[in-house]
């Protein structure tokens, strides 16, 4: 017998993938299997991002913003969706999500990791992404804000997911161990997500 999903606040739970990810990936298939509502979106071309395609699905996985509907986003999903709802309450005049769950977020660039294909996006195709993303001024529309950090990641700094965290007010949860949260990292579940989404 199967585990009826959990239950949240929230009719409606937009997940939104990182880069070279898809819905089959990681833990979000656990997500969609979990949480009551989720919908685990498919942002085009991952392993070649395209700021305006990602946030313009994006916009359109959300539809509206509500106190009935929570995002989830992961690494570059998380400054896709502040985009994303930036531009929502901005053709909206107003309104905010239930709650914004962002996993290894940053809003900043980033560091050189090794990783010879995200290196290579981080210096030429990441720009488009962060320019123009205001984190302070999104806040009021982001709803309860909780950032979930690793303390070891090593492909988005933690002290890069601290600021987005600052710059949001958020709650910050760190799990150790969890590197980037990736299913090479050994993580294919993630409970704290589904805290942040209950509490």
């Amino acid at each position: 017998m199967g585990t009826a999903p959990a239950a949240t606040p929230f009719d409606r739970v937009i997940v939104l993938h990182g880069f070279r990810a898809s819905p089959q990936h990681h833990w979000f298939p656990w997500v969609a299997k979990t949480v009551a509502g989720a919908e685990v979106v498919a942002l085009p071309d991952s392993a070649s991002p395209d700021a305006e395609a990602w946030v313009g699905a994006a916009v359109n996985a959300i539809g509206a913003l509500g106190p009935q509907v929570a995002v989830v986003a992961h690494s570059l999903g998380c400054v896709t969706a502040v985009r994303a709802v930036e531009r929502l309450a901005a053709v909206t005049a107003g309104g905010s999500l239930g709650a914004f769950v962002a996993v290894s977020p940053f809003a900043q660039p980033l560091t050189r990791t090794g990783d010879e294909g995200l290196d290579a996006f981080a210096a030429d195709g990441l720009g488009p992404f962060l320019a123009g993303a205001d984190l302070p001024g999104a806040g009021p529309h982001l709803g309860a804000v909780t950032v979930i950090r690793s303390d070891d990641d090593p492909l988005v700094a933690p002290h890069l997911s601290d600021a987005f965290a600052r710059n949001l007010q958020a709650r910050t949860v760190v799990v150790p161990g969890a590197r980037h949260f990736l299913a090479a990292h050994g993580v294919t579940a993630l409970p704290e997500v589904v805290d942040a989404l209950t509490n």
